[in-house]
């Protein structure tokens, strides 16, 4: 299988699995059957490309941030975090219920960590310790509005427009 038809694949499953998700009245009927059958694919597919539904679920919430977020500018971040919270709740809820609390926080840090690591960069914040400080703030309060929020895109976007400022303003440490 050529590395274009692999990731075609990858991103028709995917694709079944968000609709999945969107539709689903009850998370406990979305499984590899479903999302194979959702994709017009055979259920080995799915696990020649994927270990388990986890690692499905990571890798389409990946693929998803990494789409929306676009660039590395400041609102360009914002608007991608706030419409991927928001478009994309199904999903992160039914990942959530697939990995645990805590692993999806822990899986959450590690991809918003990355995003939004570079827009600490301003000339407030000159110590490494006080940088790392602030974008464990900020991560930490994208992923708490993402998931206590109902519509966390109103959340995300007061992060960004009053909270971080702020933070980049000022020496923590």
């Amino acid at each position: 299988m050529s590395n274009i038809d692999s990731k075609n694949t990858k991103y028709g499953l995917s694709a079944a699995l968000i609709e999945l998700t969107r539709n689903a009245d009850r998370m406990s009927s979305i499984n590899i059957s479903a999302v194979a059958f959702e994709a017009n694919m055979h259920r080995n597919t799915v696990y020649y490309h994927f270990r388990d539904m986890r690692e499905l679920c990571l890798w389409t919430i990946h693929n998803e941030l990494v789409k929306l977020i676009g660039g590395r500018d400041y609102f360009e971040v914002r608007d991608g975090m706030a419409t991927f919270f928001s478009r994309f709740r199904p999903l992160l809820l039914f990942t959530r219920h697939e990995l645990g609390t805590e692993e999806y926080l822990k899986s959450m840090r590690l991809e918003i960590l990355p995003l939004v690591e570079p827009l600490t960069a301003g000339p407030a914040i000159t110590s490494e310790d006080a940088k790392k400080v602030a974008v464990d703030t900020f991560v930490e309060q994208i992923i708490v509005a993402s998931v206590v929020h109902e519509h966390p895109e109103k959340m995300i976007r007061l992060i960004f427009t009053s909270i971080m400022p702020e933070v980049l303003r000022h020496e923590l440490i």
